[in-house]
């Protein structure tokens, strides 16, 4: 009798335990999968700010672009017409 009480016992303390590590597991694997999700979400957002800075550099040299090309009509113009009129 007291062995099959000692049996039960330590088979009630297993299924418990079992039990307790699945429930860890499952916790530990959702924790895990949370942690990806937000590196993901991390370097999505730094590729957003290479790319908005890409941006800035390619605007302001558009900009460079037309006011060199404004300045070179206007010196070609000057100097093929002579003075200004």
């Amino acid at each position: 009798v007291v062995l099959e009480a000692f049996g039960l016992a330590a088979a009630e303390m297993w299924n418990y335990n079992r039990d307790m590590y699945k429930f860890d597991q499952e916790q530990r694997l959702e924790r895990d999968m949370k942690r990806v999700d937000m590196q993901i979400k991390r370097f999505e957002l730094f590729r957003e700010d290479i790319a908005d800075l890409v941006e800035l550099t390619v605007s302001k040299m558009d900009m460079y672009h037309m006011v060199g090309a404004l300045m070179l009509a206007f010196t070609c113009t000057i100097y093929t017409e002579g003075l200004f009129r």
